[in-house]
């Protein structure tokens, strides 16, 4: 797809030339394993020629090799997050996909499809984490659980933080936040380094340890853990930065 922009939430802008536009269904295998149906809207030119605002309209990792060539898929989620994965797609669909459908309407809605049924999985997967072993009857609250299964409950939060799906990273960071005293500084030392909307989740934890560990955290890393986060967000990852500068300033509130 040539004459392609991409606007500063992310969105695709610009008139493809006539014929070039061809949707084509995808399956992207995340490294745990889940799988999701996907659209492939689009190939971009490599990230390191794309202008600065454009890269970060694409909210890439640090690291991400600048050669490495970008593909723009719908039917995921705002806030998806996978820095690694598999995607597979074909002339005639993957086993179990109907063939894409290629009027503006059929497009559109399989794209709101696929993105509210990500968001159900998503939320389900961040209650499940708040589940007891064995057949309960209800939730326990964080210290609950934690008193219950201990490191097993933290390690897994800890492995939600860096979920694909932002309900599961928001649902683990809520977890987190209240075992704060628990949590080691040293890894949220270089969690800092990455305060994007993508990483919000666990920027949060970081504020609510640093809190927990005055002695232990340096305070230029406070004042780069506030001044890092964006200020040009969305109104709820705003929201999240006031709410992230009262657990810094106002730990008892």
């Amino acid at each position: 797809m040539t004459n392609v922009l991409v606007n500063e939430y992310g969105g695709l802008v610009g008139r493809p030339d006539r014929g070039t536009f061809s949707p084509t269904r995808a399956l992207l295998t995340v490294p745990a394993g889940r799988q999701y149906h996907v659209v492939v809207l689009a190939s971009l030119p490599q990230i390191g020629a794309m202008r600065p605002y454009l890269r970060r309209a694409l909210s890439p990792p640090l690291d991400l090799d600048p050669t490495t060539h970008l593909v723009v898929l719908g039917g995921l989620p705002v806030h998806f997050r996978a820095t690694a994965g598999q995607l597979v797609t074909a002339p005639t669909a993957p086993e179990g996909l109907a063939p894409v459908a290629l009027t503006r309407h059929a497009l559109s809605h399989e794209l709101w499809a696929t993105v509210t049924d990500v968001r159900d999985q998503g939320q389900l997967r961040g209650l499940v984490m708040y589940l007891p072993p064995g057949r309960p009857t209800r939730f326990l609250s964080v210290h609950e659980l934690y008193a219950q299964m201990g490191d097993t409950f933290r390690e897994r939060l800890l492995e939600g933080l860096g979920d694909e799906l932002e309900e599961v990273r928001e649902q683990s960071a809520r977890g987190l936040c209240q075992l704060a005293n628990h949590l080691p500084v040293a890894p949220f030392l270089e969690t800092i380094r990455d305060t994007g909307p993508l990483n919000l989740p666990a920027c949060e934890v970081a504020g609510a340890v640093f809190v927990a560990h005055p002695d232990q955290v340096p305070a230029e890393a406070v004042v780069a853990l506030y001044e890092g986060v964006r200020r040009d967000l969305t109104l709820p990852m705003a929201l999240s930065r006031g709410m992230l500068r009262k657990r810094l300033w106002h730990p008892t509130t």
